[in-house]
């Protein structure tokens, strides 16, 4: 499916669920059911992992921890701990069921690449997802900035 190119890159809808829904507790003791959001998301070959913003990992999706693994930084070798969460999500028709992602290093792996991009076009690009090459490996993706577009495939 051809996509157009957005000033600030290759985005493309992506729909997302709690691969297993059941009702659970909102910091202020609520009781939610998990929903469904679709979202954008930028396609990002640069990226290991699939990354989901942080504002949706609790509410409205309530996504289950899967597993806390420390993880090296690109800074001076320093070590965080990455938490990974698990989640449906669909695009272009296709479903990863489980999915595991990360919610980019608590969002800051947003602020970079959001600020990047803002800086580049002068205004905030909002998406809420980095789809990584754990996903994108499954497709065939073809860039043609010359006519800005791109086309994601999955066989």
């Amino acid at each position: 499916m051809e996509n157009c190119v957005s000033a600030y890159g290759a985005l493309v809808k992506v729909r997302l669920s709690n691969p297993n829904p059941r009702p659970f507790l909102l910091g202020d003791g609520v009781r939610a059911l998990p929903g469904t959001v679709e979202v954008d998301a930028l396609v990002s070959t640069g990226a290991f992992m699939t990354s989901i913003h942080p504002v949706l990992i609790g509410f409205p999706l309530g996504l289950p921890r899967v597993r806390e693994t420390p993880s090296r930084l690109a800074v001076r070798g320093a070590t965080a701990k990455v938490t990974t969460y698990a989640v449906d999500l669909e695009v272009e028709g296709i479903r990863f069921a489980a999915l595991e992602v990360t919610d980019g290093c608590g969002g800051r792996d947003f602020v970079q690449a959001r600020g990047l991009l803002e800086a580049d076009e002068g205004g905030p690009p909002v998406f809420h997802v980095i789809l990584g090459r754990d996903v994108l490996g499954h497709a065939r993706l073809v860039y043609e900035g010359a006519r800005g577009a791109f086309d994601l495939v999955f066989p």
